[in-house]
């Protein structure tokens, strides 16, 4: 990234600025120091003051701390991609098949109806 642009997009507050300055000072944000001197850092080599804040810094971290290690992904939509599922077939008893004996549901309620709860009248 090109320090001028970074420049023009923190006067303007574009909405893509802190990206652009994640991309373009990844090595500095991800450093293990504190926020309020990698902001000093980057404004110093930006020649300007007080035009990145460690809000800035806190932000980047905090949303694109997972794209340090992660691939350019290929500009293809993730709905032509096609999935692989595996399905177990599980034979489905039918009424005739290997002897069960299939109970009526009906018949079942009639028999339980007898079981009292200690909260039925």
């Amino acid at each position: 990234m090109n320090k001028q642009l970074i420049i023009q997009l923190f006067e303007n507050k574009d909405k893509s600025r802190r990206r652009c300055l994640y991309e373009a000072f990844q090595d500095k944000i991800n450093t293990k120091t504190s926020r309020k001197f990698i902001a000093q850092m980057i404004n110093k080599e930006l020649a300007r003051d007080d035009l990145i804040t460690e809000e800035d810094i806190k932000y980047c971290r905090h949303y694109f701390k997972d794209e340090k290690g992660r691939k350019p992904s290929p500009n293809i939509p993730s709905a032509t991609l096609s999935k692989k599922t595996t399905v177990q077939n599980q034979p489905v008893p039918t009424f005739e098949s290997d002897g069960l004996v299939w109970s009526n549901p009906d018949d079942d309620y009639y028999q339980n109806s007898s079981i009292k709860s200690k909260f039925s009248k």
